[in-house]
């Protein structure tokens, strides 16, 4: 992920009245939905060399892109956010922080209804961060970024392939690379409809984060969205909505 330095956001005083329409291209633009606390996020740093937008219309999510056919890098990842993001530094969460100390029974279950239709380079994923800081704020620096990948296209995890682990009966390739803040990221790699049922991302987390994790660390921030590098498609997220258990601390 590029850090922008431009902050351009979609101010939460627009109306969100049902069945309004509230869309934007802009860079860093958000627009509240679903919940308090979460929202969809533009996130775009690939300039003017094509186009990204963000779209809330009768409840769902919307993004559209056109990143043209001649990308080598990720373009954009329009997404919906819920907890700290680096250019939202304060958060309303009911579900978030979790320590990654927290018991096994500790749960954070992800459900997301989704459409897609695309072609060129994408993948569809989660983005988990976590960080050792107590107080979140703009100089939170995560210490571990950790994807989750669905349909995926022309494109591969950051880093290299270290093995395969069974999550929630199923098989994904695990990759290790460097993530964007400098710290490891660790990469969950599955088929096309491996996002498609509810998930226990506190599984993924631990497995990421190992026996011997530092006992601060704690799971600050859930995405899910797409990663763009070349092509044009669009996603319509129907259903956004994450359950915590009563033993995560």
């Amino acid at each position: 992920m590029k850090i922008p330095v431009t902050l351009l956001a979609l101010a939460s005083a627009v109306s969100l009245v049902s069945g309004a329409v509230v869309a934007s291209s802009s860079p860093n633009a958000k627009i509240p939905i679903f919940d308090k606390g979460s929202y969809l996020f533009n996130n775009k740093w690939g300039g003017n060399s094509g186009f990204q937008a963000i779209r809330k219309q009768n409840g769902q999510g919307h993004f559209t892109w056109d990143w043209g056919n001649s990308g080598t890098s990720v373009q954009g990842y329009p997404s919906i956010v819920r907890g700290w993001h680096w250019d939202t530094p304060g958060f309303e969460s009911h579900t978030l922080p979790i320590s990654i100390a927290s018991p096994a029974t500790c749960s954070l279950r992800s459900t997301v209804r989704y459409d897609l239709r695309a072609s060129g380079a994408y993948d569809v994923a989660y983005d988990l961060w976590a960080a050792t800081d107590q107080t979140l704020s703009w100089q939170t620096h995560p210490s571990l970024e950790v994807m989750i990948w669905g349909e995926h296209q022309g494109m591969n995890p950051a880093g290299s392939p270290e093995g395969t682990v069974t999550i929630a009966g199923q098989q994904w390739t695990v990759w290790r690379g460097t993530g964007a803040f400098g710290g490891p990221v660790v990469s969950f790699v599955a088929g096309s409809n491996a996002l498609r049922r509810p998930l226990d991302l506190m599984q993924f987390m631990r497995s990421a984060a190992g026996p011997h994790a530092d006992r601060n660390l704690r799971l600050i921030s859930t995405e899910f969205g797409v990663e763009v590098t070349r092509g044009n498609g669009s996603a319509t997220i129907q259903k956004w909505t994450q359950q915590r258990s009563r033993s995560c601390k």
